[in-house]
């Protein structure tokens, strides 16, 4: 439960995100390492053929896919208050 909500923190502002086109406040680099680090247990997980370790790993790959969604999406620019600023 606290290692999905870890990962999934980020989407707390996923709101302002799509509001402002901007991905800012999206950690990228945490991002980045969370798919990897979820990724490599939920392998580890399914190798071992147990639940309670690739089972939060599923929830945060997606987690993680989501919020490297959205940086992708939306780049980590200034957004449109920064587009309408220039």
């Amino acid at each position: 439960g606290v290692c999905v909500a870890m990962f999934a923190g980020p989407l707390a502002s996923i709101r302002a995100v799509v509001r402002e086109r901007s991905a800012a406040a999206i950690p990228a680099g945490f991002t980045l390492f969370s798919l990897a680090n979820t990724a490599a247990w939920l392998a580890y997980g399914l190798a071992l053929d147990d639940a309670f370790v690739w089972a939060p790993n599923v929830l945060g790959l997606a987690a993680a896919t989501a919020q490297l969604g959205l940086v992708v999406r939306y780049g980590t620019g200034g957004g449109a208050a920064a587009a309408a600023a220039r």
